[in-house]
């Protein structure tokens, strides 16, 4: 084969490659409770985040990824009330390839207001030292259950839980809750 065939078809499988992943994205296999939709203010990151039911969504959380800023999520797993959220976009480092990141949420109710929630992975050097997974390949949605996203081997302080409050509430976290693993 001439370098130029070469070339052609390595173009010809890079626009399959990018065709396809826009194609296929995640498909959502979550569920929300009907007290988590709609917008919360999340005191930590100083943001409002929205939590929609279809598809099954989180908007206005960040992460900094490789000094970039990404937003969107896609619920693709829950069991009970811990939560896999797949980012809406891949990342690429030169160093590492393409990433997915995914968040393990544990969302814990206090009130109609108030929630709290641990992010269930070990700190992230890629992400900012953020507690999000990221994976050169990423799993199988269909077969890969939630536990194997919120692995970690590093203790999560009770210092990283994170407060929810009800858009407009002045209702706050007013005990100070540890993190309860099964």
């Amino acid at each position: 084969m001439d370098v130029y065939n070469c070339y052609q078809l390595t173009r010809f499988y890079f626009l399959v490659i990018t065709w396809t992943s826009f194609i296929f994205t995640a498909e959502s296999a979550c569920t929300f409770p009907s007290y988590l939709l709609g917008q919360w203010t999340d005191v930590t990151q100083s943001a409002t985040i929205t939590f929609q039911s279809t598809p099954a969504k989180m908007t206005g959380w960040t992460a900094l990824i490789t000094g970039e800023k990404f937003e969107g999520q896609t619920c693709i797993h829950n069991t009970g009330n811990v939560f896999v959220f797949e980012g809406d976009r891949t990342v690429f480092d030169p160093f590492l390839g393409t990433l997915t990141y995914y968040m393990c949420m544990k969302i814990t109710k206090v009130s109609d207001d108030v929630l709290y929630y641990y992010l269930l992975a070990d700190r992230n050097g890629v992400a900012d030292n953020e507690r999000i997974y990221t994976a050169n390949q990423a799993p199988d949605i269909s077969s890969t259950p939630t536990c194997d996203y919120c692995q970690f081997t590093q203790t999560i302080p009770d210092t990283d839980r994170r407060e929810l409050r009800k858009l407009g509430t002045s209702e706050k976290l007013t005990s100070d809750p540890s993190l309860c693993l099964p």
